[in-house]
């Protein structure tokens, strides 16, 4: 695990993470001024709310290409405290970070790929016709 923590590309993603947190909650309270002020229909507000979530998606991927560019420094300055970058306590938010982050995008990612095989198979399998039972409620709760 310590190798893992040292992880250049872990730390980046970790810190983008991290950013991407005030970063979307900044665009959210944007989302909120703008629709509030301008009295918006809500296609306009859709369509505003997923320019912020792109928006969003391209700050996080600028932030962690920037860290992925960046060499490491010696301190990391937060409020006026000095961290240094080999603290384990930091590493080990930045490995947390970036190991949720995976996950999140992991385990989503699998059962869209399960359900898209799921749905192949119907389509090469074809469908059958629905039990008696199952035509005859529908017929009856269709009538009501």
């Amino acid at each position: 695990m310590a190798d893992w923590s040292q992880s250049h590309f872990l730390q980046s993603l970790g810190w983008a993470t991290l950013n991407s947190f005030w970063q979307m909650a900044l665009l959210w309270c944007c989302y909120l001024g703008l629709s509030h002020a301008f009295k918006l229909t809500s296609h306009k507000k859709y369509q505003l709310a997923v320019s912020a979530v792109l928006l969003g998606f391209l700050w996080s991927a600028f932030s962690f290409y920037t860290y992925f560019q960046s060499a490491a420094t010696s301190s990391v300055s937060i409020f006026s405290q000095t961290i240094p970058e080999n603290s384990i306590l930091l590493n080990t938010m930045l490995l947390a970070a970036s190991i949720a982050y995976l996950s999140l995008l992991i385990f989503p990612s699998y059962r869209l790929f399960k359900n898209w095989q799921f749905v192949q198979k119907i389509k090469k399998e074809g469908l059958q016709k629905a039990a008696l039972n199952y035509r005859l409620f529908v017929q009856r709760v269709g009538a009501h």
